[in-house]
């Protein structure tokens, strides 16, 4: 059966209206979808945990949402969700949307240099000409 907008994402709107939405709206929806999610996961785990004794303080739970490195939650919540989604839709491009980044992100890894601190000129160095208050 065709779609009857082409390879526009489509949200049902109360199971009446199909209404397309662009592919900038999908990323918009879809990384403000995982960071609050994220968000109520972590707090249910909190909740889960202070049910068994184990109190913790919120500090940590901001910390674990905002603090880490490369936000370690929303990233492995997106993945388990893509590769369930994945599965259930099975559309071929569902693969390439993730294998063709991946190739080009390992390939800027190992091909471009890192910036090493001995390397960059005093001037350019984080902090260097910056007031300290």
């Amino acid at each position: 059966m065709p779609r009857p907008f082409g390879y526009l994402p489509v949200v049902v709107v109360s199971g009446l209206a199909v209404v397309p939405i662009g592919p900038h709206a999908a990323l918009l929806i879809g990384t403000v979808g995982i960071d609050i999610l994220a968000g109520f996961l972590v707090a249910y785990v909190f909740d889960a945990l202070q049910f068994f004794g184990m109190q913790l303080p919120h500090k940590t739970m901001f910390w674990i949402l905002t603090g880490t490195p490369y936000y370690p939650v929303q990233i492995g919540l997106g993945l388990l969700l893509g590769w369930s989604i994945g599965r259930r839709v099975q559309h071929r491009t569902m693969l390439w949307v993730w294998i063709l980044p991946s190739i080009y992100l390992m390939y800027a890894l190992i091909a471009i240099p890192a910036l090493v601190p001995w390397l960059i000129p005093p001037e350019y160095q984080a902090g260097v000409g910056e007031s300290r208050l």
